[in-house]
Formats: C-alpha cells, sequence, structure tokens
C-alpha cells in the first residue's frame, strides 16, 4: 500500500497532536483543540498561547509543533518537539496556579 505525501502528512499531525494532548490531559492542563489547515490548533483558556501542527506550521514534517504567544517565544514563534513543548506547557500552568493561589 502506497500512501500519499498529504496522507503521512495528517498521520503526523494527528499523532503529534495525541502525544501533546495526552501529556496535557495526564496533568490536568486545560486546553481547547480544533482542526486547522490540514492539521491542528490546540489554544489555552488560562494563557494568551497556542500551539500548531499542521501544513504551515515550523517543523511539521518532522512532527514537531509550534508556538505562539508564551513566555518563551523570544521572538514569535517557537518550534520543537512534543515532549520539550509540553513540559514548558506545563510548568508555565503550574506556575501560574501557583501565583494565583497564594
Amino acid at each position: 500500500m502506497r500512501f500519499t505525501v498529504e496522507e503521512i502528512n495528517k498521520a503526523i499531525y494527528s499523532a503529534t497532536i495525541i502525544a501533546l494532548e495526552g501529556m496535557l490531559k495526564r496533568e490536568n492542563i486545560p486546553f481547547v483543540q480544533e482542526r486547522l489547515w490540514d492539521g491542528f490548533k490546540i489554544t489555552f483558556p488560562w494563557c494568551d498561547g497556542d500551539v500548531v501542527c499542521h501544513n504551515g506550521s515550523y517543523g511539521s514534517n518532522w512532527g514537531h509543533v509550534e508556538s505562539m504567544g508564551f513566555p518563551w517565544d523570544d521572538e514569535d514563534v517557537t518550534e520543537d518537539d512534543v515532549g520539550s513543548m509540553a513540559q514548558r506547557i506545563i510548568t508555565l500552568y503550574k506556575s501560574i496556579n501557583k501565583t494565583e493561589e497564594k
């Protein structure tokens, strides 16, 4: 069976977002997922950041995710592997909630 590049990319985008969602759900991090440009976008109700993996995002062919609007986005965007991005988001969420609890 042969797959088209489009089918392969969709599988990569899906696997990437499923992995990120799993890591976030395990840590009870609130998020909203939506479809965008043959891929996905995750937004967070507790901050201005978002994460994408679609046919227009940096590193999408390699299963990386791109973020915008987070404190670590020195310029406009940051591209990272799923595990590193999840850890950044989890750490930020916990630091925000710790501050709000005091």
